[in-house]
């Protein structure tokens, strides 16, 4: 095993080369496989992707870099090659909630017992809260302080961190409010002619990356469809909201989800007509501009994957 720099967030890692590939294990990241032009894409430093360029994760410690870095290690042992690292430098910062949520159930996770203090000086921590650096980290852990939901303090130039008792009945409700769902509710045209959209695009894209797709019209129920309409949003890990038609109801669901915290991916047929239709509240969203049901179908999938991970729903 030889060391060198991680290509992705720069700490030294342990690197095993195997032909055009690099079995990385660091501290950071976690375990992952990069290969090919992913590699040098990675080792470029410019800000952003230029114009029909090669996507960029920008300079050591930037902002990408560490998205890209908590990704890798809430997805162990990735392989990250040209056709994905797109997606990998798309990864968006998630908001301060969820970023205290992935800390507070982080400490949960390796709180061996009631009480138990944790040092934040370890680059794993920053990756689990999605930290860029660890004054971050500590401002981070200062706001869960001024919460009582965690106590800290200081020995000597470290950091520790323990759960409290309101720490911990937060975390009980937060599982109970939020389970890991497997569910990916889409939002969509319900014109006839869009149901090819749904069958031969986004729902195999969904069930490619390990979730089940709902769309409410398949849905059986006996209550009112708005009422279930928000009940299956809030049982839902992502939603997926097209575009196409500029119907209100996809502009509603899509920003229901959004106050619930959930991630939207966000999708609209590559013509004129439609994307002149976007309303300028969601027309700087990173949007899948597709041009066939294959096209959106792979593009989907890739970004699903990339933001929050396969789901376990994996069909034979």
């Amino acid at each position: 095993m030889s060391y060198t720099e991680c290509p992705i967030c720069d700490p030294e890692a342990a690197v095993r080369p195997a032909g055009d590939k690099i079995e990385a294990s660091c501290e950071r990241c976690g375990q992952y496989t990069i290969v090919g032009t992913a590699i040098s894409y990675a080792n470029q430093i410019t800000h952003a992707t230029e114009e029909g360029g090669n996507p960029r994760l920008g300079p050591k410690g930037s902002r990408k870099r560490a998205n890209a870095s908590s990704w890798l290690r809430e997805n162990p042992k990735e392989r990250i090659h040209g056709g994905n690292f797109e997606d990998l430098a798309s990864v968006t910062t998630p908001s301060v909630l969820e970023r205290s949520e992935k800390l507070m159930r982080w400490l949960g996770k390796s709180s061996d017992e009631i009480g138990a203090w944790h040092s934040i000086q370890e680059d794993v921590w920053l990756a689990r809260a999605w930290c860029k650096n660890r004054p971050e980290m500590t401002a981070l852990i200062e706001l869960l302080n001024e919460q009582t939901k965690v106590e800290a303090h200081r020995v000597k130039t470290d950091l520790q961190v323990k759960l409290t008792a309101r720490g911990w009945q937060y975390l009980e409700e937060l599982y109970k409010q939020k389970p890991e769902s497997q569910i990916g509710f889409v939002a969509m045209w319900f014109d006839p002619k869009m149901r090819p959209l749904f069958d031969k695009a986004i729902k195999p894209a969904i069930e490619q990356a390990g979730y089940e797709a709902i769309r409410i019209d398949d849905v059986e129920h006996v209550e009112d469809v708005n009422d279930e309409i928000l009940s299956q949003i809030r049982r839902s890990r992502f939603i997926v909201a097209d575009y196409t038609g500029n119907r209100g109801g996809v502009y509603f669901e899509s920003g229901f989800a959004r106050g619930l915290g959930l991630p939207v991916f966000w999708t609209c047929m590559d013509e004129e007509d439609h994307k002149r239709q976007l309303h300028f509240d969601t027309n700087h969203f990173n949007f899948i501009f597709w041009k066939s049901h294959e096209d959106l179908k792979e593009r989907l999938r890739q970004r699903i994957e990339a933001v929050i991970g396969r789901g376990s729903n994996i069909r034979a």
